[in-house]
């Protein structure tokens, strides 16, 4: 009974350790899963204010913004697509649902985030132009205005009609504007096609001023200029502003896709956020998770005290065991040492010479013995029998010799007499 107990614990015993051990596997995989997913999911959220960074700095003409920005962009789909194939190793876990609802959530928002970045790096050509072009333009308006104003100078020295002065101080204004709608078109997205189509309105009217200036044009209401110091800096006016003809239709021409540019970089900024919020959920997801997983290590504890008594209850069953043998050990020993000192006793006679006493058999170790000595017992009755008759029949056989051989003698005496 007491063996059987003893099985059923050790088995239990086992089987406690087993089941320990895969929930400790269990909650230690887990998470160590959910660390990765939490630093995962805390770079995604790094990754957003990058990319929201960058993409201001890009619009600007910043090729380091663009370079960083496909980076971060390429990073981001790397830690996507390592977190989504964690499915092909986790999807037998039921908590996982729980997971891909808030991910789901996350790829639908990064759908559009990454459309966006990509309509931005795409034209990186089209906004590097453009940056380049304003700077060129940018570098030219001081010496644009100056020679505005030195032909304003020049009008009023020469005493010039206030009408000419008028119009040379409207030619200053234009110029002077140009700088300012570039501003918006670089920087001001929902603005940039009224500002291109006020830049390009505004450029050809300067054209078209500086030409009526030079020539005069009577649907302007524009004398031809005189004078040799204003036609000079209206000739190096005009020249400076050939020069920048080209830049300023090509800031024309990338306007279009500037717009699209500077749209996709407002829906970035707002699609940052909302990576941002998402990326939260999915954190608190898994660090309510982490809280359950936690329970796991919690019932292994359990399981593993359990184990610690039963083994403990093994423990006292198999001492008790143990003293109970040897108390029955000490038992059986001292039954065998009487029935030896007995057998000892009961063979004393025989050493005497008595064959008639007999030894006691019995149960113990002895009566297998006393039995072999009784039956030695009996064969020396037996054989000390034989000898008493066998020595009485030699007895008469002697006493026979001695009758014959003292008749024979007499009757030899008696011959000899004779």
């Amino acid at each position: 009974m007491i063996n059987k107990k003893g099985a059923f614990i050790g088995f239990a015993i086992v089987v406690s350790v087993i089941a320990m051990m895969v929930l400790f596997s269990i909650e230690s995989l887990l998470s160590g899963q959910n660390k990765d997913y939490t630093a995962l999911i805390s770079e995604h959220q790094a990754l957003s204010y990058q990319i929201s960074l960058r993409t201001l700095e890009s619009i600007e003409g910043n090729d380091l913004a663009f370079d960083e920005l496909a980076a971060n962009k390429k990073r981001f789909i790397a830690i996507s697509n390592r977190f989504d194939n964690s499915r092909e190793v986790l999807s037998w876990f039921p908590f996982w649902s729980d997971y891909m609802a808030e991910f789901a959530k996350l790829k639908d928002v990064w759908r559009d985030y990454d459309s966006e970045i990509g309509i931005l790096i795409s034209a990186k050509a089209s906004i590097n132009a453009v940056s380049q072009d304003v700077i060129v333009i940018r570098e030219s308006l001081p010496e644009l205005i100056l020679l505005a104003e030195s032909v304003i100078d020049e009008l009023v020295r020469a005493n010039a009609p206030p009408q000419d002065i008028a119009i040379a101080a409207h030619q200053l204004v234009l110029v002077n504007g140009l700088d300012g709608n570039l501003q918006k078109i670089l920087t001001e997205g929902s603005k940039i096609m009224v500002a291109a189509n006020q830049f390009s309105s505004d450029s050809k009217l300067i054209e078209r001023r500086l030409l009526a200036m030079l020539e005069g044009n009577s649907s302007l209401a524009i004398n031809q200029f005189t004078g040799v110091r204003v036609v000079d800096n209206l000739v190096q006016f005009a020249d400076l502003y050939s020069v920048l003809k080209k830049n300023v239709q090509q800031i024309l021409d990338h306007s279009p896709p500037l717009f699209k540019v500077h749209a996709a970089a407002q829906k970035i900024q707002l699609l940052s956020e909302d990576v941002r919020i998402t990326s939260r959920k999915l954190l608190d997801a898994i660090h309510i998770k982490n809280g359950q997983f936690k329970m796991l290590a919690f019932v292994g504890y359990g399981i593993g005290f359990l184990a610690l008594f039963l083994l403990a209850l093994l423990a006292s069953i198999v001492v008790r065991e143990s003293r109970f043998r040897l108390v029955d050990s000490q038992s059986r020993n001292s039954t065998n040492q009487q029935a030896i000192s007995r057998l000892l006793d009961e063979m004393s006679n025989l050493s005497d010479g008595d064959l008639s006493a007999y030894t006691t058999v019995t149960e113990d170790i002895t009566g297998a013995i006393a039995a072999s000595v009784n039956d030695s017992i009996d064969a020396l009755r037996g054989l000390v029998g034989t000898i008493n008759k066998t020595a009485v029949q030699v007895s008469a056989s002697v006493q026979k010799i001695h009758v014959t051989t003292r008749q024979f003698e007499e009757a030899s005496n008696a011959q000899s007499t004779q």
